[in-house]
């Protein structure tokens, strides 16, 4: 994408909607909080790459000190996110036929291969009940993978 004009945006519980971020990203397609809730992980397709943000309260970011987390290898771009309980993100890589797992900091720890057959299109990835769960576009399913960490509350166990 050569001319990003990607937006971010918060949903209040009173449902007021802002906009937290306007540009410079090339098609923000996932986004995710780290346990803590310190830190906005934002999937910037178009640019292949994962976009950390500071939170300063629930919808206040400080964009001014956001930093490149990680950039991905081959494949489209990281199409979803999710997060386990040790702080590590997993982005299901499109194009690319995996899952790339990154540690708190951004450090790569490898990548989660879709099974022979399977496609080359991740699209989603939660963790729910000791497993990550991918959703695949070319051949439409869903497959899990047991994992040793827990989720976040996003979903109870």
């Amino acid at each position: 994408m050569l001319h990003p004009q990607g937006q971010v945006f918060y949903l209040a519980t009173n449902g007021d909607v802002r906009k937290l971020i306007s540009g410079n990203l090339a098609f923000p397609n996932g986004i995710v909080l780290s346990p803590d809730e310190r830190t906005l992980y934002i999937d910037d397709w178009g640019s292949n790459r994962i976009i950390a943000v500071p939170v300063r309260s629930p919808g206040e970011l400080d964009v001014d000190s956001a930093w490149v987390f990680a950039y991905l290898n081959g494949g489209r771009g990281p199409d979803s996110m999710t997060i386990d309980s040790d702080g590590n993100v997993y982005a299901a890589h499109y194009g690319a036929g995996e899952v790339d797992v990154f540690d708190s900091h951004g450090f790569y720890y490898g990548a989660i291969r879709m099974p022979a057959g399977a496609g080359m299109v991740p699209s989603n990835v939660t963790i729910h009940g000791g497993y990550l769960f991918i959703t695949e576009m070319d051949q439409h399913t869903v497959w899990r993978v047991r994992t040793k960490v827990r989720s976040v509350n996003q979903w109870p166990e």
